[in-house]
């Protein structure tokens, strides 16, 4: 019994055209598809699609992902958070954009080139970069060497969906407006600057930056509510399962494994849903979130299990084998519950639940007519 992921590709599009209206004119948007297209799959197909939407440049993690466009004849920019100084020659035989940080990475791509470069400063994130200070003899190296040209300076945000943290990102922003003024006044020169991922895309469009590298905000799905308000987009993504059971249980009889589940009173009705963590559907989803049935809530109960998942249907109004059931996204009646709900429920974000998705289920691209753009209170 095969569960499904459906993608639209019409709400993709225009959720792409939206994000490309709120952003500065000029502003050069990079998809990013790392992480098997952050879980949804089939990274080649989603290049297509997305090319089609007017993007030219995708971003991946590592080389081995940017590969897979390259060898399947894609021609657009592709771009790499993360080479290693020993895939030099590989990066430049696909023709790869690289980010680099330090001195040791800058010369073993320098002995492959020409490469085209985006030096990475790091300005609060702390995870790759290098600081500040550095910066400058990084870009005038790369200046001077005939076989790398800077393309890019670049950093990343750290806690761009958040109000909380907004003090910090401006300071962020910042350092970044003040480090591209500077690397000038000294006659570096460079064609792109960014700094947003998805969130700061939405709530940090800044004129001085004239490129933005998205996820998961291009299928609809935000980091926080404040981004939803500011930035509305169209649902892209729907899972769906089958019921393949369903048990009539006594008051007291539990449920998996544990038992950390007992039926509250007699004719109890649980559905079984071949979902599991094997599926991306983890175990912190136990006794706490819910799905859609026939347009009605239903709770997980019960440990979920590798392969399947239990779920109470009580007064569910004829529910029966073979019902579909929503986990995120919009049902049969056009309720919705979105990926960032069902991934609330569990303690998580929604890009964890989404990038962990399972072989198992199957991705079905559509073009079904997107609804209408939604703002959630």
């Amino acid at each position: 019994m095969t569960s499904e992921l459906i993608i639209n590709l019409a709400a993709i599009s225009e959720n792409i055209q939206r994000i490309r209206s709120h952003l500065p004119a000029g502003t050069r948007i990079m998809a990013v598809l790392k992480g098997g297209t952050y879980g949804i799959g089939r990274p080649v197909e989603m290049a297509n699609r997305l090319r089609e939407c007017g993007v030219d440049i995708f971003g991946f993690a590592f080389v081995d992902e940017a590969a897979e466009l390259r060898d399947a004849g894609i021609q657009e920019d592709l771009f790499v958070l993360m080479p290693r100084p020993d895939e030099a020659s590989k990066a430049r035989g696909l023709d790869l954009q690289v980010a680099a940080s330090d001195m040791r990475t800058l010369k073993a791509y320098e002995k492959s080139g020409p490469v085209k470069i985006h030096l990475n400063i790091n300005t609060g994130m702390n995870r790759l970069g290098c600081l500040p200070h550095e910066a400058p003899l990084l870009a005038e190296y790369i200046q001077a060497s005939p076989n790398l040209k800077l393309e890019g300076v670049m950093s990343h945000l750290a806690g761009s969906e958040d109000p909380a943290h907004d003090a910090f990102t401006l300071q962020q922003i910042q350092v970044m407006i003040a480090m591209i003024s500077s690397l000038k006044e000294a006659g570096v020169t460079f064609p792109w600057t960014h700094i947003s991922n998805s969130a700061g895309a939405a709530r940090f469009a800044r004129p001085e930056f004239n490129m933005v590298r998205i996820g998961l905000i291009m299928y609809g799905i935000h980091l926080s509510r404040q981004m939803r308000q500011i930035l509305p987009l169209k649902p892209a993504l729907t899972l769906k399962s089958r019921i393949a059971a369903i048990n009539r249980l006594n008051k007291n009889d539990s449920v998996s494994y544990g038992r950390t589940y007992k039926a509250p009173k007699d004719n109890t009705l649980v559905a079984v849903v071949p979902l599991g963590y094997f599926d991306g559907l983890h175990r912190c989803y136990s006794n706490r979130a819910e799905v859609l049935v026939k347009g009605r809530k239903a709770k997980i109960v019960g440990a979920v299990c590798m392969d399947f998942m239990m779920i109470d249907v009580t007064g569910i109004s004829e529910v029966c084998v073979d019902d579909v059931v929503t986990i995120f996204g919009i049902d049969e009646c056009g309720n919705e519950q979105t990926a960032e709900e069902f991934a609330a429920s569990g303690g998580t974000i929604a890009h964890e639940l989404i990038t962990c998705m399972g072989p198992r289920i199957k991705r079905t691209f559509t073009q079904l007519p997107a609804p209408a753009f939604q703002v959630q209170p």
